[in-house]
C-alpha cells in the first residue's frame, strides 16, 4: 500500500503522466524490514524523478512471482551520465544501493542522457 500511496501522490502533485502496473503484489510475502527498505528506495527514485528528471511520463511496475519481487521505474526525462562504480552522483544513489544491499536486492540504474532513466530492483523472496 505504501508504494500505491506514493504513486497517487506523484499523480496528484505533478504534471507528469504516471502509469502504474501491479502484478501479484502482496505485502505478506516480504519481511517487514525489507518492506521498509523497499519503500525508502522507491521514494528516493520518485523524488529524484520529480526534482531532477524533467520527465513528462513515468512508468512504475511491481511484480511478484513465487520466488522474486521486481520493481521497475522508467521515465522519459533528461537522463544523466552514470557509472555504477562511481557513487559521486549524489547521496541518493549511494543510499539506494546501500538499502538494496541490506535486503539482498539488486539495483540496476540505466540512464540514457537525453532520453530518460530506467531503474530496476529485484530480490529473491525467502
Amino acid at each position: 500500500e505504501g508504494i500505491t500511496e506514493m504513486v497517487r501522490s506523484l499523480k496528484a502533485n505533478t504534471f507528469m503522466d504516471v502509469y502504474f502496473e501491479e502484478d501479484g503484489w502482496r505485502d505478506d510475502v516480504i519481511e517487514l524490514g525489507a518492506t521498509e527498505e523497499l519503500l525508502h528506495i522507491v521514494q528516493e527514485i520518485l523524488t529524484n524523478i520529480r526534482k531532477h528528471a524533467r520527465a513528462q511520463q513515468v512508468k512504475i511496475s511491481l511484480k511478484i512471482t513465487d520466488l522474486h519481487l521486481q520493481i521497475g521505474v522508467e521515465d522519459n526525462g533528461i537522463g544523466f551520465e552514470y557509472k555504477a562504480s562511481e557513487t559521486s552522483e549524489g547521496q541518493g544513489i549511494g543510499n539506494m544501493q546501500d538499502r538494496a544491499e541490506k535486503i539482498d536486492a539488486r539495483l540496476e540504474i540505466q540512464p540514457t542522457p537525453g532520453k530518460g532513466t530506467k531503474i530496476f530492483l529485484s530480490m529473491t523472496l525467502k
